[in-house]
């Protein structure tokens, strides 16, 4: 496994580069990076603090808020993206995406948020002469998540949502370890596609198409549910 300090640094790199971007002008495949680098920042961040390395709250906190907001933001990008394949009225997700694009320049503004940078570098810096490795009570975590969400034998909307919450986390907990993520990439991408379809319908008087495509990707992610998972399972129970 890639030890974490060395893939911290790479994504304290990515994440200043994309926040100094967006701080800037904000775009749609921009705030798309940059919320993906956050992530990814915090899942290494938080298998650092499991082993024993305390992360600033200042620094938490701050990446909390960038989530936050980069979500809204994104959600009524995606949905934009997909009025328009559906040719759908716009009018109203544009005022969406524009309330969610203050609050997110709102946020990256925030005087926290603009220290993050050297906040991460400094912390860049205090791991240099370190060698952290993840502790085993991080992979019982993740081992005691898979096992739960494999335990479900159907799962609703709702249950399918914070599956897909669950798959980001680990996914980016294994990028961080240096493990495979391919087959949860692929339950991402279903799930994904399944969420924002969902969010059209919530919007509008959905079109067939609309429903359609929902329910067919809703079911390639079922089927990859179990498969994904304790693939994911296996890897971790070899790392024993």
């Amino acid at each position: 496994m890639e030890l974490l300090e060395e893939h911290l640094s790479d994504q304290i790199k990515i994440f200043n580069r994309h926040l100094k971007t967006q701080t800037h002008q904000l775009s749609t495949e921009g705030v798309h990076q940059l919320r993906i680098s956050t992530r990814r920042l915090r899942a290494v961040l938080s298998l650092l603090d499991e082993s024993g390395y305390k992360i600033s709250p200042d620094v938490s906190s701050s990446l909390k808020l960038l989530r936050q907001s980069l979500g809204g933001r994104r959600q009524w990008d995606v949905a934009l993206k997909g009025a328009k394949k559906y040719h759908l009225k716009e009018e109203r997700l544009r005022k969406k995406q524009a309330t969610a694009g203050i609050l997110l320049k709102d946020a990256i503004m925030n005087s926290d948020v603009q220290k993050l940078p050297k906040s991460l570098q400094a912390l860049d810096r205090s791991l240099k002469s370190k060698k952290i490795q993840v502790k085993k009570t991080s992979l019982q975590k993740m081992r005691k998540n898979l096992k739960h969400w494999l335990s479900h034998k159907k799962l609703n909307v709702h249950e399918m949502h914070e599956l897909r919450i669950a798959t980001k986390k680990i996914r980016y907990a294994f990028e961080a370890l240096d493990l495979p993520t391919e087959k949860l990439e692929e339950l991402q991408d279903h799930l994904g596609k399944s969420h924002d379809l969902l969010i059209l319908c919530e919007y509008f008087d959905t079109p067939k198409s609309v429903k359609r495509d929902e329910k067919r990707e809703r079911k390639k992610a079922k089927k990859q549910i179990r498969p994904a998972l304790r693939s994911s399972l296996d890897v971790l129970e070899s790392l024993r």
